[in-house]
């Protein structure tokens, strides 16, 4: 009895830690608790700014994308990167961030509200506490001080970094790399295979998480691990079966959460080729946005001379001069070079390096985001700072201590002037009123039945891209069916593909192509037709409906209602639907002769569906290896050259899709058939142009 109220006794202090790191969490986000169902949160900084309009759209593409999470976890975790925007794209989720970790921490939330702005608000919650309690773990584990800890969780946790991006909780999701250290260091020491599986659990949970974070797991849990081993090489042989069971579920985790990428990548030549976005290294000094803090980087020296000062801490597996090794990795993977001083070279940065090695890393946008591993080492250390100063205290003393530095980590994090002069940015909020309208919530639920496709359908333009498509799938989160806006950093020919049929609306094959794929309502959003510059005369989608009865055979738009400046149409048709590229089969006489010069110009093709039912592109909709013949007045092949093309969507009876693109063209000019048929059928046309060459322009001449 005396050692379980000892126990408990013994837990009072982290329950309240605990409870205290709740308290402030819930303050952070204070905003938005009057109406937490109806407002979401955003930088008070961004008030008349340009990028609020972006920190909005990115806020709804989060908002849809942890609800949807969520409801796949709930339901079907196997299409978990089906997400249900970019339809009718497969595995659309690798297109962007897959924020799986963020919809684990929703699933709760989700379940019990089913309402994706409380979930959302929520989880920004649960980020910061589980973010200041992972601090805590790691710095009471080696500081055995909960003062010390509580001030480390407090300075990481709620970093202005974290607190002021409410818009992007997953990419400051860091909560499980310091559990990984800590299960890390517990099974060298102890060789359980209860910490193994601790680690594994926490690598497999931050693996869940943003790629950034990922990152950051690799250069500060990689150096640590490697010390580890050194230190510890003659217990590699009783730890190897439990390091490799580790590594066998961290490795199968990796490839279940980062292998569709590189499957999107290989089948759409996506995800590459990408300047990725890093930070100065004058930005991690006082007022830079990547400044660690004027508390931390003191208390963290302090950590630093005691580790210097005191050799007892060498015996301890003391994992100070490990992890400084890491957070200057870490750094500088977050820059963009490292100049040497008092000379003109500098150190290209290691996020460079590393993308040249490893696939899929040229995806990555915005790497300066890894500089919140360098806050992570840092908080660390402020934690030993802080055990440093109250270790001979006495204990009224000590707890005054603490008491007075978490009062000045909460001024530094918190009190405007303070904030923005420090870290070049606030961390107060503004709420903004999201929730669409009941009318709106109550028109979709009872008139879309199945995937939409939001009207105007186009990516010619940054307006319409974060203003436009970001709303699309915010109200996808509460309609939950399929949709064709997409809001990511990549764009696959399904999108342009989407977007020429979507220019065809309100035609009656426009129609049935969009039944055959699937989608079964359309949305016109008056509201862009109005504010927008880009599109002040497209009459077209005022009305799409056409009146009278529908004709057999014939598909039409029916209109189910309107909300405002949303129009519901409801999609109708009837015809057979078959996939088969055969029904593409061309023997027309090429269309109107094209000229194009040599070496390299584009082409345009039409295909057409020459069946008397429906086509829609077999499963799974993949770019098609084509071969392109040229052959000349005398019927003699003079090139062939391989394309590859995403054949038509879907096409009515008698119905084209005209697409171009860049192709190599004969160096001889003349007259030119040209015939293009998959390279598994060489016999199947399904494209013919008449083409001809241009011969190459007169040589300037230099005569005056």
């Amino acid at each position: 009895m005396i050692d379980g109220d000892s126990s408990r006794r013994r837990l009072i202090p982290h329950l309240l830690v605990a409870l205290a790191y709740s308290v402030v969490a819930l303050w952070a986000m204070r905003v938005v608790w009057p109406a937490p169902a109806t407002t979401l949160p955003l930088p008070a900084d961004l008030i008349g700014s340009e990028w609020r309009n972006v920190q909005i759209s990115d806020q709804e593409m989060v908002v849809f994308q942890i609800a949807r999470n969520a409801r796949a976890i709930l339901n079907n975790p196997s299409a978990l990167f089906d997400s249900e925007q970019c339809y009718p794209m497969a595995h659309a989720t690798t297109l962007g961030e897959h924020m799986f970790g963020s919809g684990l921490l929703g699933v709760l939330p989700y379940l019990l509200t089913h309402d994706a702005i409380l979930t959302y608000n929520l989880v920004v919650v649960l980020t910061l506490w589980l973010g200041a309690m992972g601090m805590y773990v790691l710095a009471f584990y080696w500081t055995r001080t909960v003062g010390a800890a509580f001030v480390a969780g407090l300075l990481f946790g709620f970093h202005p970094l974290r607190v002021g991006d409410p818009a992007h909780p997953f990419v400051v999701a860091y909560q499980w790399i310091p559990i990984a250290l800590v299960c890390t260091h517990r099974l060298f020491a102890r060789e359980r295979w209860r910490d193994a599986a601790g680690l594994a659990v926490a690598i497999a949970l931050q693996l869940l998480e943003s790629f950034y974070a990922v990152l950051a797991l690799v250069l500060i849990g990689g150096v640590y691990g490697l010390s580890l081993m050194v230190r510890h090489v003659r217990r590699l042989p009783a730890l190897a079966l439990k390091l490799f069971a580790v590594g066998v579920a961290s490795s199968g985790v990796a490839v279940v959460v980062f292998h569709p990428y590189l499957q999107t990548r290989a089948t759409w030549g996506v995800l590459q080729a990408r300047q990725s976005l890093l930070n100065d290294v004058s930005s991690f000094g006082f007022g830079g946005v990547a400044y660690p803090g004027s508390l931390m980087l003191v208390l963290g020296m302090l950590g630093v001379i005691d580790r210097i000062r005191n050799r007892r801490w060498m015996r301890a597996d003391d994992p100070r001069a490990a992890l400084l090794i890491a957070a200057a990795l870490t750094l500088w993977a977050s820059v963009w070079f490292i100049p040497i001083p008092f000379t003109t070279v500098s150190v290209p940065s290691l996020f460079f390096l590393v993308s040249r090695l490893i696939p899929g890393m040229d995806a990555v946008r915005a790497g300066g985001c890894l500089r919140l591993g360098v806050v992570l080492v840092a908080a660390l250390l402020a934690a030993y700072g802080v055990a440093w100063l109250t270790a001979h205290c006495r204990r009224w003393i000590g707890i005054l201590t603490v008491a007075v530095i978490a009062a000045g980590a909460l001024v530094e994090i918190f009190w405007t002037p303070v904030t923005s002069a420090s870290f070049d940015r606030s961390t107060a909020l503004e709420p903004w009123v999201a929730r669409p309208d009941r009318d709106l919530l109550d028109l979709y639920a009872d008139a879309i039945e199945g995937p939409v496709l939001d009207l105007p359908f186009r990516f010619d333009s940054f307006e319409m891209i974060l203003d436009f498509m970001g709303h699309c799938l915010f109200l996808g989160a509460f309609h939950e069916y399929p949709l064709a806006a997409c809001y990511n950093s990549f764009l696959t020919p399904v999108q342009s593909a989407m977007e020429r049929l979507a220019a065809e609306v309100p035609a009656a094959g426009a129609a049935e192509a969009l039944y055959a794929l699937g989608f079964r309502a359309v949305v016109v959003h008056e509201e862009v037709l109005k504010s927008s510059s880009l599109y002040p005369h497209d009459e077209r989608l005022r009305s799409v409906e056409r009146p009278g009865p529908r004709l057999h055979g014939r598909g039409r738009f029916v209109r189910i209602g309107r909300s405002g400046t949303h129009v519901v149409y409801r999609i109708e048709d009837d015809r057979p639907v078959a996939s088969d590229f055969a029904m593409l089969a061309t023997s027309e006489p090429p269309p109107v002769v094209a000229e194009v010069g040599p070496p390299l110009d584009n082409i345009e093709l039409d295909f057409r569906n020459g069946a008397e039912v429906m086509y829609r592109h077999p499963e799974p909709l993949a770019l098609t290896a084509l071969q392109m013949v040229w052959t000349d007045a005398a019927g003699t092949t003079t090139l062939t050259s391989p394309i590859s093309l995403l054949l038509p969507l879907a096409l009515p009876p008698g119905s084209r899709d005209r697409q171009r693109f860049l192709t190599p063209i004969p160096p001889t000019f003349g007259e030119y058939q040209v015939t293009v048929a998959p390279v598994a059928r060489p016999d199947l046309i399904i494209a013919r142009r008449a083409v001809r060459v241009r011969p190459p322009p007169p040589p300037e001449s230099n005569t005056p």
